[in-house]
């Protein structure tokens, strides 16, 4: 009897599975149907209303690590505002064997590390291979990153990181085939500036590095000291010849580097884009950007594509000289001027100046004002001397228009307007992506026209090329034929109506309270909008339903929007019956306080 029970119990069950199946066949299947799925879901898509709402009931640990997840995948700025709204519901980001800073440094992103550093991450706070922030931040500073590295083993020193003497020693000291070149002291042999600044804290407080002094007076750049100290008796290893030859390099002399490769009776020829980095102009003259006077062959230094590294060190460090002397090299390539371009924004205020005018005078055309999109004033070191580098493009001519609103903080955003920056379509889309409220205000201040929602529904850089001719914007963008390639102005595009509805953009990235905002300042709820809200948060959805959303739309009723495509089939099912389908029974609820 029991089993016939369970068998007739399966069958029964089976049976309306089927049945449930069969009506919900023309609802739309979404990419989540489980809480994780649905957390997996809300990461992807930067939904962080819905985000928190399904971290309630989490642990502060499995907050920490969606926390950490949004710091490391992210890359814009916003990525810091929405894990801080996650950490204000408890989070713990020390108890993991990879704490979060130290994953933060190991990728030398800044903002993330100090964003840890301000919630009481413990700076020297080592992770299950022992090694600390600090440590990671020394080991990938090298050759075009080593600003990077340097600047935030700074950031972390100030913060209370100490450096200690395994920052510093040889991994392969058991390993005599191993070369300065090939692996050893690979945490130092390629960021000179920062092992420098790292070795002197370690000296000055009282600590000693273990090294030979010979190595320790060479990283220091008191080359002569570390000589003498050879000279006495003192022997090394052939690994630590090799750092020496290189560290002469990147501090001495070209006398004191060939009187160093004359006792040695060889020499370890150090990476060009470090001597760069370090500032050394006079090494990098002679062994890489002059031609070799033993060598008939040899020709002079070409600055292009190949070698543009060696500029991104010196501007990145600042090194105002190098710079120079290297730009003298010139040969113009384009294929590089967006790369140095990227990195000369996240330079110094100087280095900058200096690249701009060299390409005013010898590039044909100039600077041209597309180069700005490479622009992201708020994102790691461009943040420095923003308001100067943007007070500097203001008062040659340009409006600034290419900087995209979504790497920008509130701040920057109102003095890009004060300074004289046009309203642009796609502000908005930056202003709202990531739950900030100040950015939004910001651009309801300038104007924007939020009557018409779709208006401001269009993203950058990835998915849609922009061209400006005069105020006119060109818009290509494959999934929307109806916009094709025509031209329009800003007013044009707010007269069509022939354009997907952007609400989903305020629902999915910000918060009720700015989704009020919008609404008490003109943003007009399309007919369709709780169709989407499968992907809102409660909060929001209550919001729309507070607001006259209707919950009687059927799917014929809808000419156009997201309906227009026929990406959303519901039939003649009910509202209801569609949150149930899509895993949304806290929505369903909801929806019966207002039917």
């Amino acid at each position: 009897m029991r089993i016939f029970k369970k068998i007739t119990a399966a069958f029964c069950a089976a049976a309306v599975a089927v049945s449930l199946s069969g009506c919900f066949d023309n609802l739309p299947r979404p990419a989540y149907w489980d809480k994780d799925g649905m957390i997996e879901y809300a990461l992807k898509y930067r939904n962080i209303p819905w985000l928190t709402e399904l971290l309630t009931d989490c642990t502060p640990r499995e907050r920490a690590e969606y926390a950490f997840k949004i710091v490391d995948d992210w890359v814009e700025p916003g990525r810091i505002y929405a894990a801080d709204t996650i950490c204000e519901m408890g989070v713990d980001f020390d108890d993991t064997d990879y704490p979060m800073i130290a994953m933060s440094a190991k990728k030398l992103d800044y903002e993330a590390v100090k964003y840890f550093l301000d919630k009481g991450a413990d700076p020297n706070i080592r992770d299950s291979d022992d090694y600390t922030p600090l440590y990671y931040a020394l080991e990938n500073a090298s050759g075009q990153w080593e600003a990077s590295g340097y600047y935030l083993s700074k950031l972390l020193v100030e913060s209370g990181a100490d450096p200690y003497p395994e920052m510093f020693q040889n991994e392969y000291e058991d390993d005599p085939e191993r070369n300065v070149g090939n692996g050893a002291y690979r945490q130092i042999v390629h960021s000179p500036m920062t092992a420098k600044f790292l070795l002197g804290v370690l000296l000055d407080g009282g600590q000693e590095s273990g090294l030979p002094k010979a190595v320790e007076y060479a990283i220091l750049g008191e080359c002569e000291k570390s000589l003498n100290e050879l000279k006495s008796g003192n022997t090394v290893s052939d690994a630590d010849m090799g750092l020496i030859s290189y560290y002469f390099g990147y501090f001495g002399t070209m006398e004191q580097y060939q009187e160093f490769a004359d006792f040695w009776g060889k020499y370890a020829k150090p990476p060009a884009s470090c001597v760069a980095g370090a500032g050394n102009a006079e090494v990098l003259k002679r062994l890489y950007l002059d031609k070799d006077p033993d060598n008939e062959d040899s020709e002079e230094f070409v600055l292009d594509f190949s070698s543009c590294g060696i500029l991104i060190s010196a501007m990145q460090m600042e090194q105002i000289d190098v710079m120079k002397l290297l730009l003298s090299y010139e040969s113009i390539n384009h294929q590089w001027t967006n790369e140095v371009w990227l990195r000369a924004f996240y330079g110094g205020y100087e280095g900058f100046c200096l690249l701009y005018d060299f390409w005013e005078e010898n590039v044909d055309g100039g600077f041209k004002e597309e180069l700005i999109e490479q622009f992201y004033p708020d994102r790691g070191t461009a943040s420095k001397d923003k308001y100067k580098k943007i007070d500097f493009l203001f008062n040659k001519g340009y409006d600034c228009r290419y900087i995209d609103l979504e790497w920008c903080t509130a701040d920057t955003i109102n003095y890009l307007y004060e300074k004289g920056r046009p309203l642009m379509p796609h502000d908005m889309w930056g202003a709202c992506s990531y739950g900030n409220y100040d950015c939004v205000k910001a651009v309801v201040d300038k104007g924007i026209n939020l009557e018409y929602s779709y208006s401001f529904d269009v993203r950058l850089p990835n998915d849609i090329k922009v061209r400006y001719d005069d105020d006119a914007i060109r818009y290509s963008y494959g999934g929307y034929s109806n916009v094709g390639e025509e031209f329009m102005t800003y007013e044009e595009l707010c007269d069509s109506a022939e354009k997907d509805n952007g609400l989903s953009s305020f629902c999915t990235h910000q918060f009720p309270e700015t989704l009020q905002y919008v609404i008490d300042h003109g943003l007009i709820l399309p007919d369709d909008c709780l169709l989407k809200a499968k992907d809102y948060s409660a909060a929001n959805v209550r919001v729309l339903l507070e607001n006259g959303a209707n919950t009687k739309i059927k799917a014929d009723e809808i000419p156009n929007g997201s309906m227009k495509s026929g990406s959303i089939k519901r039939g003649e099912f009910t509202l209801k019956e569609y949150f149930e389908a899509c895993s949304r029974p806290d929505l369903a609820e909801l929806l019966k306080e207002y039917e």
